[in-house]
């Protein structure tokens, strides 16, 4: 049984099932017992916030039960969605939140005491609530050789301790979204240890970022689910098998993350499909946004696709004028992107970051977005041309990086006059 008081989390998204999801509560509810407890959910689709609700409605838990629910900002922003909770006993509601501005400026903030690139805080929100996301990168070997990944593979293995001081420091930071990454993080044998040790910690979610390689077979994944892990971050940076391959750097098969896909999705685990635009991939772009949607419905299950730019930084800053996608080029293709997805079960994100492109890349299609940032302070790794300056969106934009400007210029951006979203 439960102690008092205790919190115990639900990742409502990875239940392959509304029975699967009942059976979970059930379960939380016997638990519990008599004593005060405290049931938290974490939300990420419509879909399953329907599917709880339908099983709330149908277990109605007991009043020592308290119910709360972390929400993606889209469902928080929805009323109905709000009430419906709310009429079912989920009387907390919070927004979990792509953090604060000036955190975004920069893709990434370092944590005292730890080495940049083993350990650093996305998205950071000032005051108590701590940060967005942290990512904590358990090994820097990698089975891949991706020419944009700005990790390089020459370090050493970081040691068990070091890692648990990391994990510790992230849990007293009070992190809301733990990444592992690497390297690949598969490769260290110990990663289903870690996973549980950030669950034991109080971590509320726990995300891998993967080449999605070590999981042709569900037998790893289930036991990392097992473990605790919520969601993949997976690799997919093509859409065709030979332009797969070149971007994994000729190392792995170009169907490796697709494989990979099915597999998690079958599992009823939460996906997002990661893909960095370089110079090379920019013509998969609209073949990438087709696969997701028709692997999508054909699980029917809901996509996130989260898309950035190579950047320079690391192993790739020498290289970045050959590895920059062209404005030019993503201005002919993204914004039909959108209009593919649009209203479907794949979710476009990545707008939100500094990490991301020019909002003038999407040209109409802009006003399909949900999501964009709300007053970005620039770091200083970007600028606003002057061109920006009668921009309607410019108070969304991060702009464009110095480096791109210094190789290309700045003419491929075009400001939007008035705002295309109304």
């Amino acid at each position: 049984m439960n102690s008092s008081n205790e919190t115990i989390f639900i990742n409502v998204e990875s239940a392959r099932s509304e029975t699967e999801l009942a059976d979970r509560i059930r379960q939380a509810l016997q638990d519990a017992g008599p004593s005060e407890s405290h049931l938290r959910f974490d939300l990420f689709s419509s879909s399953g916030v329907a599917r709880l609700i339908r099983a709330l409605n149908a277990l109605r838990p007991p009043s020592n039960v308290r119910l709360s629910a972390l929400l993606a900002a889209e469902l928080f922003a929805d009323a109905r969605i709000r009430r419906g909770l709310e009429l079912v006993g989920v009387a907390e509601l919070r927004e979990l939140r792509s953090g604060g501005a000036k955190a975004a400026a920069s893709c990434s903030t370092p944590v005292d005491g730890f080495p940049e690139d083993l350990i650093s805080l996305h998205n950071w929100e000032l005051g108590a609530s701590g940060a967005s996301e942290a990512v904590l990168r358990i090994t820097y070997r990698c089975n891949a050789r991706c020419p944009f990944c700005w990790v390089g593979n020459e370090k050493a293995e970081p040691a068990a301790e070091t890692i648990d001081a990391a994990l510790a420091a992230l849990a007293g930071l009070q992190v809301k979204e733990l990444s592992f990454s690497g390297g690949e993080p598969m490769l260290n044998p110990d990663l289903a240890r870690w996973v549980a040790r950030a669950r034991e910690l109080g971590i509320p979610r726990v995300i891998l970022q993967t080449n999605g390689s070590l999981l042709a077979s569900a037998t790893r994944l289930r036991a990392l689910r097992l473990a605790g892990l919520d969601m993949l971050l997976l690799a997919v940076h093509a859409a065709e098998a030979e332009s797969g391959r070149r971007a994994f750097g000729g190392l792995l098969d170009g169907e490796t993350p697709w494989n990979a896909l099915d597999t998690a999705l079958a599992e009823g685990l939460a996906v997002v499909a990661n893909t960095v635009f370089y110079a090379e991939n920019v013509s998969q772009l609209l073949p990438i946004a087709a696969r997701l949607l028709e692997t999508a419905r054909r699980h029917g299950r809901d996509l996130y696709w989260n898309i950035s730019s190579a950047a320079p930084m690391g192993a790739t800053e020498q290289a970045y004028r050959s590895l920059a996608p062209r404005l030019e080029d993503l201005r002919r293709v993204l914004p039909e992107a959108i209009r593919l997805l649009h209203d479907s079960p794949v979710r476009i994100r990545g707008f939100e970051s500094a990490c991301g492109l020019p909002l003038c890349v999407l040209g109409d299609a802009i006003g399909l977005l949900e999501d964009l940032p709300s007053h970005p302070e620039l770091g200083d790794d970007f600028f606003h041309p002057p061109v920006c300056d009668g921009c309607s969106m410019r108070s969304h934009c991060f702009g464009l990086r110095r480096r791109y400007a210094e190789l290309f210029g700045a003419d491929e951006l075009r400001p939007y006059p008035e705002n295309p979203r109304g």
